[in-house]
């Protein structure tokens, strides 16, 4: 259920813009990211939601079309620019497959960690990294793929939402 906050950012006239966040959890470490180029919070590098600080950083997620028939959902790839010496050692030398990216959609300005429009939890299936143009791109799998039904739900369906969020909010 959306919080009161996000409804009534959803029915403004003019609405602020939607930052999304990643939430990558590495086995000796969580990094977390924003896709804004800057903040007016502290010296600009990063965005406070739910009590973390997110850096900063150009990033994208793609996300591969939507539930099939079969009621499997689509992958997804991150894809996080301007990737630095450290970070990208994770990629290169560390074991990052299989491990939990959080993704989660917000409204600007709303830092409570109810304030969300929408939160998908992948694995990383396939990680890889470009030195040259210091970019990381993470294939994602949805971790809900691994309780895969095999009766097709239809995403009209209020009782698979209603699973498909509990579920979510279990792992």
């Amino acid at each position: 259920m959306p919080s009161s906050n996000i409804i009534t950012q959803a029915l403004k006239v003019e609405q602020d813009r939607i930052i999304t966040l990643a939430e990558i959890r590495y086995v000796s470490i969580t990094k977390r990211y924003c896709n804004l180029e800057k903040t007016s919070v502290g010296d600009g590098s990063y965005y406070t939601w739910g009590g973390n600080n997110y850096t900063c950083i150009s990033m994208g997620v793609e996300q591969k079309g939507g539930q099939n028939i079969e009621g499997e959902l689509a992958t997804a790839s991150l894809r996080i620019s301007s990737i630095d010496k450290e970070n990208s050692d994770f990629v290169n030398v560390g074991d990052v497959g299989g491990r939990i990216v959080i993704i989660t959609k917000i409204y600007e300005g709303l830092t409570a960690a109810t304030d969300y429009i929408s939160i998908f939890k992948y694995k990383i299936n396939r990680p890889g990294y470009n030195d040259e143009t210091r970019e990381v791109v993470y294939e994602l799998t949805p971790i809900t793929s691994e309780f895969k039904n095999d009766i097709p739900l239809f995403i009209r369906d209020n009782q698979f939402n209603l699973i498909f969020r509990m579920i979510l909010n279990l792992i």
